[in-house]
């Protein structure tokens, strides 16, 4: 979480914070700086989850802000006996319940960055990326072997299964 921040703040964890209160349907500009706008927006976040209203950045509010992110790599091993390909395709619905999509951006934003490595920007194309995490997941979860090496390449994918 970035630190307790509010008003005059800049920084990257400022704009984590913008990215996800945009995430949310409280958006502001992505632009690392914490004026008025990013400080009206994390109020009316802070009110509509009844969270006192400070209009600071605090523990609280980030875990409710980013409560999709971790509900998507939430480990449940419920119905994980019928085989990866089960897994696979429960996983990978776990993740699209909680819409994941870019922010500030093409091919940006706190999914793109999950499913990347850390990356984002409009050279790191989330597609490939986005598939290795639920297959990765999967494994973790199953405790099955690795069938394939992960990539954030769609090319380095499509090779790896000739």
């Amino acid at each position: 979480m970035p630190a307790d921040i509010g008003p005059g703040a800049r920084g990257m964890g400022v704009r984590r914070t913008q990215e996800w209160l945009a995430a949310n349907g409280h958006h502001t500009a992505i632009d690392g700086a914490f004026g008025p706008a990013t400080e009206a927006a994390l109020k009316a976040f802070q009110k509509s989850k009844r969270l006192g209203v400070t209009g600071r950045l605090n523990l609280p509010a980030w875990l409710l802000l980013t409560a999709a992110l971790r509900a998507a790599v939430e480990d449940s091993k419920l119905g994980l006996r019928r085989g990866m390909d089960h897994a696979c395709l429960r996983i990978a619905r776990q993740h699209l319940k909680q819409y994941p999509h870019e922010l500030g951006g093409d091919n940006r934003g706190p999914w793109v960055r999950s499913y990347m490595l850390g990356r984002d920007g409009p050279a790191w194309y989330w597609c490939a990326g986005f598939v290795s995490f639920v297959l990765l997941q999967a494994w973790l979860q199953i405790g099955g072997s690795k069938t394939i090496v992960g990539s954030v390449s769609c090319d380095t994918l499509e090779s790896a299964s000739d």
